[in-house]
């Protein structure tokens, strides 16, 4: 069905790509010896509540910023078309995945990727996004598992995320995500990203589906007072540069902290 498509890819001189990570890439990969130390570099993750909510977006936007910051970036992309964009490797996990592994063998592909970019590429910050939700929303549900999510984070092994959620989102489903990421990944959520676009559940007949409204301005501006006054944590919105600036600081200001603690430990002991 791509005939045309790759018949005028060539005549141009294009190089085609088919975005997956096969089952030889990833045998080669886990059975090769391990050349590199572990990651030392401060890593990013932007992780998610649930699918379609801009996270995509937030990492572009941040990347973009960071560079101009002037700090080199390093970037695993979770969706097709990460190559497209500039990101470092692309490990399509995502809605119609095309990574031929077994999800256990997540963690140990994922961090390999991670120390090889880490040490050829030597970037001040690795950058790294999930897909969908972190935590199952229901665990009645098989549909709302996240085991994908996990092990992928597992490999990536964010030092700090930023959590994108809904406007609907339960606050106490948004507090079990905090803990969830904090316990299993060790990562700490250092602020909250809303999109413009808000959710919307409908039911009729019996079903249900989710369906997406753009927010007023106001509308917006309270569900962004609401989630910073209940979780203490800077809330800002994908699209705004004003949020992708505020939220940058952030990380650049935690990830100094943490630095520093770092180099007070050594130095104590």
């Amino acid at each position: 069905e791509y005939g045309e498509l790759l018949d005028s890819a060539r005549q141009q001189g294009l190089r085609f790509c088919w975005p997956r990570v096969s089952r030889d890439e990833a045998q080669a990969t886990l059975s090769e010896p391990d050349a590199h130390g572990p990651v030392d570099r401060p890593v990013l993750g932007v992780a998610g509540t649930s699918a379609s909510q801009g996270k995509f977006t937030l990492q572009l936007a941040l990347r973009r910023r960071f560079i101009q910051m002037g700090y080199r970036v390093g970037q695993i992309g979770t969706e097709h078309h990460a190559a497209l964009f500039g990101m470092d490797f692309a490990f399509p996990m995502g809605h119609g995945s095309t990574v031929d592994l077994a999800v256990d063998r997540y963690p140990e592909f994922v961090d390999r990727v991670m120390r090889r970019i880490n040490a050829e590429d030597q970037p001040d910050l690795l950058l790294v996004g999930a897909q969908s939700g972190t935590v199952p929303f229901d665990l009645n549900d098989h549909r709302t598992m996240t085991l994908p999510t996990l092990a992928f984070l597992l490999g990536a092994r964010p030092d700090a995320v930023i959590l994108v959620v809904n406007d609907i989102d339960p606050e106490d489903y948004i507090e079990d995500t905090i803990a969830g990421l904090r316990a299993v990944v060790h990562a700490e959520v250092i602020a909250l990203a809303v999109s413009d676009r808000g959710k919307q559940l409908n039911q009729r007949h019996g079903r249900s589906w989710m369906t997406q409204r753009q927010d007023a301005p106001a509308e917006l501006q309270a569900t962004l007072q609401r989630l910073q006054e209940r979780f203490g944590l800077p809330v800002v919105q994908i699209t705004s540069e004003a949020g992708i600036i505020r939220v940058s600081d952030t990380v650049v200001a935690h990830f100094s902290r943490s630095q520093e603690a770092a180099q007070c430990q050594r130095k104590s002991a």
